[in-house]
C-alpha cells in the first residue's frame, strides 16, 4: 500500500519541443536549451515562400561562403556550438533524426533549400548517382564516345567497375601494335 501523504510525482516535458519528459524544476532536459535557441534562430534566418510544401525554403548565406572552391555550399547553423547544416537540422526539426547509414539527398538540387519535403534520406550511392557529378554522368552514359553501345558482347568491365567498349579497345591495341611495328599471329593466317 502506498502511504496517503505522499505526493504523486509531477512530470513535465522538454521546452525544446522533444516531447521528453524532465523533472519539472527543470524546463530542459541538459542540452537541450540550446537547441530551443537554435530552433528560434532557424525560423528567424529561413526565407519562407508562398506555397511552403512545393517551393524550396531558403537559407541565406553570403556569397564568399556559398561559393567555396567554385562549388556550391550548405548553409549553416551553430547548435550547442557546434555548426551544423542547416538542412540537416531541419530535417531533424520536422522528421527526426536521419537514419543511420543514410544521408539527405535535395531533391529540388538546391543545396540552400532547408524544406524538409524537398529532402529524403538515401544511401551514399543513391546520392551521388542522382546528382550533376562525374560519377552520376559517367553512370547515366549509355554508349562510348565513337558511339558504340555499352551492351551485350561489347561492354568489357574492368577491377574497379569502369565500363570500356571492346570495339574501342580492339581499335586502341590495334593502332598501339603498328605504332610499335609489333606483328600477332593469328592460328588461321600465321600474321595480321
Amino acid at each position: 500500500m502506498s502511504n496517503p501523504t505522499e505526493q504523486p510525482q509531477q512530470t513535465a516535458t522538454c521546452e525544446c519541443g522533444c516531447g521528453k519528459p524532465t523533472n519539472p524544476a527543470k524546463r530542459f532536459i541538459q542540452g537541450h536549451n540550446n537547441r530551443k535557441l537554435a530552433v528560434n534562430v532557424f525560423w528567424a534566418k529561413v526565407k519562407l515562400p508562398q506555397d511552403l510544401k512545393n517551393e524550396c525554403w531558403e537559407w541565406p548565406t553570403k556569397e564568399k561562403s556559398y561559393r567555396r572552391h567554385g562549388r556550391l555550399n550548405y548553409g549553416r547553423i551553430y547548435v550547442g556550438g557546434r555548426e551544423r547544416k542547416a538542412h540537416v537540422f531541419s530535417y531533424e526539426l520536422h522528421r527526426g533524426p536521419v537514419p543511420k547509414g543514410l544521408e539527405l539527398d535535395h531533391l529540388c538540387r538546391n543545396p540552400r533549400c532547408v524544406n524538409p519535403n524537398h529532402l529524403e534520406a538515401v544511401p551514399h550511392k543513391v546520392n551521388l548517382l542522382r546528382g550533376d557529378t562525374i560519377t552520376a554522368k559517367y553512370a547515366r552514359r549509355t554508349h562510348c564516345p565513337k558511339g558504340h553501345e555499352f551492351a551485350g558482347s561489347n561492354l568489357v568491365l574492368k577491377k574497379g567497375g569502369e565500363r570500356r567498349c571492346k570495339m574501342c579497345k580492339r581499335a586502341a591495341d590495334a593502332k598501339y601494335r603498328r605504332s610499335k611495328g609489333i606483328k600477332i599471329r593469328n592460328f588461321k593466317n600465321k600474321e595480321l
